[in-house]
């Protein structure tokens, strides 16, 4: 193991799961990405209701334990300055196939990378996109949690890695709804949009974040579909996570953007309750 990752499963330290764990088998459980500042988990409160919703509209017959969660966490960031903290929980271990008989005891696995900084040239001079050709599947039930089949997105950050440095992803009913690794937002006309997560895709944390700050500083938003010719009328565009902040989008194909001052003064206000 490197030196700048350490790795925890089950409150103990090892990097290792049994063959049978259902993760492992079937993506049967899921995930959150979280920033770590100054020792400590950014959003880790957001981040465990996401991770605790999803465990149960994967109907896991026993929850994990948010407070042992929120301990283990905390204790493996509390000495770090920056990092990325990973925090997995899967169904468990079980040789049934498909049937979860038997799978009652969650794995939690949690990996520190150590040699994470959250400072980019990308957040001040923005990015080039692109339309990947991967769609993404159309799943009420799994829409909006951050479960470990990602498939589509691997897919997709093949063809982003060729050409841009983040990749539009639409849905299979020609839907504009995220980044490779991100969630997308418009501003036109001084309304702030951001697409539809009803039908598939993630609910970002960070998206929350930013449709909050907007409505308290009283700019208007929109959740709705979004149609790819809607991306060259927009007067900004910017995709964002909870790792990168927000990243301004200056280029889409042919077409091209100054960085908006919505943008701008939504970084900043996401930057100070990042802090």
């Amino acid at each position: 193991m490197p030196d700048h990752i350490i790795t925890q499963v089950n409150g103990e330290p090892v990097d290792h799961l049994p063959v049978t764990d259902r993760g492992l088998q079937f993506g049967d459980g899921l995930f959150e990405t979280i920033a770590v500042r100054n020792g400590r988990p950014v959003w880790l409160e957001q981040h465990l209701l996401r991770l605790i919703d999803g465990c149960q509209r994967l109907r896991f017959s026993n929850l994990p334990d948010s407070e042992i969660l929120r301990q283990e966490a905390s204790d493996l960031c509390c000495i770090q300055k920056d990092a990325v903290l990973k925090i997995m929980v899967t169904r468990g271990n079980s040789i049934q196939g498909y049937s979860t008989a038997g799978a009652t005891n969650p794995n939690r696995v949690m990996i520190l990378r150590t040699d994470a900084h959250h400072t980019s040239d990308a957040a001040q001079e923005g990015i080039h996109v692109g339309i990947c050709r991967q769609p993404l599947a159309i799943n009420p039930v799994l829409a909006g949690i951050k479960h470990l089949n990602r498939l589509e997105q691997v897919l997709a950050r093949i063809e982003c890695e060729e050409h841009w440095q983040e990749g539009l992803m639409l849905d299979s009913n020609g839907f504009v709804i995220e980044g490779t690794m991100s969630n997308l937002f418009l501003i036109r006309d001084g309304m702030l949009i951001t697409p539809s997560l009803e039908r598939t895709g993630i609910n970002g944390i960070t998206r929350d974040m930013i449709l909050s700050i907007a409505q308290r500083n009283e700019i208007a938003c929109q959740i709705r579909d979004v149609l790819p010719e809607e991306l060259n009328v927009a007067d900004e565009i910017f995709v964002c996570n909870s790792l990168i902040g927000i990243w301004p989008v200056v280029q889409l194909a042919d077409h091209q953007w100054p960085i908006g001052s919505t943008t701008r003064k939504l970084q900043q206000l996401l930057a100070e309750v990042m802090c």
